[in-house]
């Protein structure tokens, strides 16, 4: 929580849940437009598409937190816990409210694209 600079951050949960839904959309909605309906059954195409959403996730969860940092740049200890776990608020009330992500009920039909090994992968060697 408190990181490499000593600064108590507790928004870990809302950025992960705008990279991770915005990887899901992407993979939902924007791949099958983009590669066609039968991308799923190619190989090579399928773990593509599957990198791409995995960058577009980090990608977009790294604006929202530039875009958080921004204004709080200056801020310190409990004041910056309460900016950002503000923003982990507004973020789970957003989620909830919005149809184009399944709202309260979770965004359905998002296909697997994962395994163990693609797991184990990106969890790299272990940090003592």
């Amino acid at each position: 929580m408190n990181g490499i600079t000593g600064q108590f951050s507790i928004g870990h949960a809302g950025f992960m849940a705008v990279g991770a839904y915005a990887s899901a959309a992407y993979t939902v909605y924007a791949v099958p437009l983009l590669l066609g309906p039968q991308y799923a059954s190619n190989g090579w195409l399928s773990t593509a598409a599957f990198l791409l959403a995995i960058l577009v996730g980090g990608l977009v969860s790294a604006a929202a937190g530039f875009l958080v940092g921004l204004p709080s740049m200056r801020l310190r200890g409990d004041y910056l816990a309460i900016v950002t776990l503000g923003f982990g608020e507004i973020i789970r009330v957003a989620i909830l409210n919005i149809d184009a992500v399944g709202g309260a009920r979770g965004f359905a039909g998002v296909p697997q694209r994962t395994n163990l090994a693609w797991v184990l992968g990106a969890r790299g060697s272990p940090s003592r």
